[in-house]
Protein backbone atom coordinates (compact mmCIF):
# COMPACT_ATOMS: atom_id res chain seq x y z
CA UNK A 1 0.00 0.00 0.00
CA UNK A 2 1.36 3.35 -0.85
CA UNK A 3 0.66 6.11 1.56
CA UNK A 4 0.78 9.55 -0.44
CA UNK A 5 -0.76 13.15 0.72
CA UNK A 6 -2.84 14.34 -2.06
CA UNK A 7 -5.46 17.15 -2.44
CA UNK A 8 -8.81 16.91 -1.26
CA UNK A 9 -11.67 18.48 -3.63
CA UNK A 10 -14.91 19.57 -2.50
CA UNK A 11 -17.35 20.31 -4.80
CA UNK A 12 -20.04 23.16 -3.58
CA UNK A 13 -23.28 24.41 -5.93
CA UNK A 14 -25.21 27.23 -4.31
CA UNK A 15 -29.17 28.09 -4.86
CA UNK A 16 -29.81 31.73 -3.65
CA UNK A 17 -33.02 31.64 -1.76
CA UNK A 18 -35.06 35.07 -1.23
CA UNK A 19 -33.97 34.33 2.89
CA UNK A 20 -30.63 35.12 2.82
CA UNK A 21 -29.39 34.06 6.16
CA UNK A 22 -31.64 30.51 6.41
CA UNK A 23 -29.40 27.97 4.80
CA UNK A 24 -29.90 24.01 4.14
CA UNK A 25 -27.18 21.74 3.00
CA UNK A 26 -27.17 18.73 1.43
CA UNK A 27 -24.03 16.17 1.11
CA UNK A 28 -22.75 13.47 -0.06
CA UNK A 29 -19.37 12.06 -0.16
CA UNK A 30 -17.85 10.17 -2.81
CA UNK A 31 -14.67 8.52 -2.12
CA UNK A 32 -15.32 4.63 -1.04
CA UNK A 33 -14.23 2.27 1.41
CA UNK A 34 -14.40 -0.42 -0.24
CA UNK A 35 -14.30 -1.59 -4.30
CA UNK A 36 -17.38 -0.27 -6.34
CA UNK A 37 -19.23 1.86 -2.97
CA UNK A 38 -22.59 0.89 -4.57
CA UNK A 39 -24.55 1.69 -1.58
CA UNK A 40 -22.22 4.01 0.43
CA UNK A 41 -21.59 6.42 -1.65
CA UNK A 42 -22.59 5.99 -5.02
CA UNK A 43 -26.20 5.12 -4.23
CA UNK A 44 -26.17 8.86 -2.44
CA UNK A 45 -24.21 10.49 -5.57
CA UNK A 46 -27.15 9.40 -8.16
CA UNK A 47 -29.45 10.56 -5.27
CA UNK A 48 -27.64 14.04 -4.85
CA UNK A 49 -27.14 14.63 -9.10
CA UNK A 50 -30.57 13.64 -9.34
CA UNK A 51 -31.78 16.23 -6.85
CA UNK A 52 -29.51 18.74 -8.43
CA UNK A 53 -30.91 18.14 -12.07
CA UNK A 54 -34.67 18.64 -10.73
CA UNK A 55 -34.19 21.77 -8.75
CA UNK A 56 -32.25 23.53 -11.86
CA UNK A 57 -35.18 22.27 -14.23
CA UNK A 58 -37.09 23.94 -11.72
CA UNK A 59 -35.28 27.31 -11.69
CA UNK A 60 -35.56 27.26 -15.46
CA UNK A 61 -39.33 27.87 -14.97
CA UNK A 62 -39.38 30.50 -12.75
CA UNK A 63 -39.03 28.75 -9.21
CA UNK A 64 -36.87 30.14 -6.37
CA UNK A 65 -36.43 28.42 -2.56
CA UNK A 66 -37.62 30.46 0.26
CA UNK A 67 -33.98 29.30 1.83
CA UNK A 68 -30.44 29.45 0.46
CA UNK A 69 -29.29 25.80 -0.72
CA UNK A 70 -25.85 24.35 -0.70
CA UNK A 71 -25.33 21.19 -2.57
CA UNK A 72 -22.08 19.45 -1.58
CA UNK A 73 -20.00 16.78 -3.23
CA UNK A 74 -17.20 15.29 -0.16
CA UNK A 75 -14.26 14.39 -0.94
CA UNK A 76 -11.98 12.60 1.88
CA UNK A 77 -14.65 11.52 4.18
CA UNK A 78 -13.59 8.01 4.17
CA UNK A 79 -10.02 9.08 5.72
CA UNK A 80 -11.26 10.70 8.52
CA UNK A 81 -14.28 13.27 7.18
CA UNK A 82 -11.98 15.21 6.23
CA UNK A 83 -13.67 17.25 3.15
CA UNK A 84 -16.82 18.41 4.94
CA UNK A 85 -14.97 18.60 8.19
CA UNK A 86 -12.42 21.48 6.60
CA UNK A 87 -15.33 22.79 4.79
CA UNK A 88 -17.45 23.22 8.14
CA UNK A 89 -13.99 24.98 9.92
CA UNK A 90 -13.90 27.35 7.13
CA UNK A 91 -17.38 28.25 7.23
CA UNK A 92 -18.15 28.57 10.61
CA UNK A 93 -19.23 31.91 11.62
CA UNK A 94 -21.42 31.84 8.68
CA UNK A 95 -22.81 28.29 9.34
CA UNK A 96 -23.37 28.93 12.76
CA UNK A 97 -25.74 31.50 11.89
CA UNK A 98 -27.63 30.49 8.87
CA UNK A 99 -27.64 27.08 8.80
CA UNK A 100 -30.92 25.43 9.99
CA UNK A 101 -30.27 21.92 8.69
CA UNK A 102 -28.05 19.33 7.07
CA UNK A 103 -29.75 17.01 5.09
CA UNK A 104 -27.17 13.89 4.32
CA UNK A 105 -27.30 11.46 2.12
CA UNK A 106 -24.58 8.89 1.60
CA UNK A 107 -26.56 5.57 1.24
CA UNK A 108 -29.44 6.92 -0.79
CA UNK A 109 -30.61 3.25 -1.78
CA UNK A 110 -29.79 -0.25 -0.33
CA UNK A 111 -32.83 -1.82 -0.04
CA UNK A 112 -36.72 -1.54 -0.04
CA UNK A 113 -36.61 0.11 3.33
CA UNK A 114 -36.92 3.83 4.13
CA UNK A 115 -34.45 4.65 6.93
CA UNK A 116 -33.49 7.75 8.98
CA UNK A 117 -31.26 9.05 11.60
CA UNK A 118 -31.87 12.16 12.71
CA UNK A 119 -31.94 15.12 15.49
CA UNK A 120 -34.86 15.09 17.19
CA UNK A 121 -35.66 18.66 16.16
CA UNK A 122 -36.13 16.93 12.55
CA UNK A 123 -38.53 14.42 13.65
CA UNK A 124 -41.72 15.51 12.67
CA UNK A 125 -40.57 16.86 9.93
CA UNK A 126 -39.56 13.70 8.77
CA UNK A 127 -42.67 12.36 9.59
CA UNK A 128 -44.54 15.07 7.48
CA UNK A 129 -42.44 14.75 4.20
CA UNK A 130 -43.00 10.69 4.05
CA UNK A 131 -46.57 11.00 4.76
CA UNK A 132 -46.72 13.36 1.26
CA UNK A 133 -43.77 10.92 -1.19
CA UNK A 134 -46.12 8.06 -2.64
CA UNK A 135 -44.60 4.58 -1.48
CA UNK A 136 -43.03 2.77 -4.90
CA UNK A 137 -44.33 -0.16 -2.91
CA UNK A 138 -48.06 0.56 -3.83
CA UNK A 139 -49.73 -2.85 -2.44
CA UNK A 140 -52.13 -0.57 -0.75
CA UNK A 141 -53.57 2.16 -3.60
CA UNK A 142 -52.76 5.83 -2.31
CA UNK A 143 -49.96 4.49 0.35
CA UNK A 144 -46.72 6.65 1.67
CA UNK A 145 -43.53 6.00 2.61
CA UNK A 146 -44.91 7.05 6.28
CA UNK A 147 -47.57 4.50 5.58
CA UNK A 148 -44.73 1.85 4.37
CA UNK A 149 -42.13 2.60 7.08
CA UNK A 150 -42.34 1.66 10.84
CA UNK A 151 -41.12 5.53 12.04
CA UNK A 152 -38.07 4.66 13.70
CA UNK A 153 -35.35 7.57 13.63
CA UNK A 154 -32.75 6.62 15.12
CA UNK A 155 -30.13 9.15 16.84
CA UNK A 156 -27.25 10.47 15.04
CA UNK A 157 -23.90 8.92 15.87
CA UNK A 158 -20.91 9.77 13.89
CA UNK A 159 -18.86 8.44 11.22
CA UNK A 160 -19.86 10.08 8.31
CA UNK A 161 -19.86 13.75 7.41
CA UNK A 162 -23.12 15.16 9.09
CA UNK A 163 -20.52 14.96 12.09
CA UNK A 164 -18.71 18.53 11.58
CA UNK A 165 -22.26 19.83 11.37
CA UNK A 166 -24.06 18.23 14.32
CA UNK A 167 -21.51 18.07 16.79
CA UNK A 168 -18.87 21.00 15.99
CA UNK A 169 -21.24 23.53 14.36
CA UNK A 170 -24.52 22.39 16.39
CA UNK A 171 -26.65 22.17 13.51
CA UNK A 172 -29.30 19.83 13.23
CA UNK A 173 -29.10 17.17 10.89
CA UNK A 174 -30.42 13.97 9.17
CA UNK A 175 -29.43 11.28 7.47
CA UNK A 176 -31.79 9.30 5.08
CA UNK A 177 -32.10 6.50 2.95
Amino acid sequence: QEYVTTPLWNVIGIINGTIPDEVVVVGNHRDAWIAGGAGDPNSGSAVLNEVVRSFGAALQQGWKPLRTIVFASWDGEEYGLVGATEWVEEFLPWLSAANVAYINVDVGVKGPEFGASASPLLDNIIYAATAEVPSPNQTVPGQTVRDAWGGDISTMGSGSDFTAFQDFAGVPSLDVG
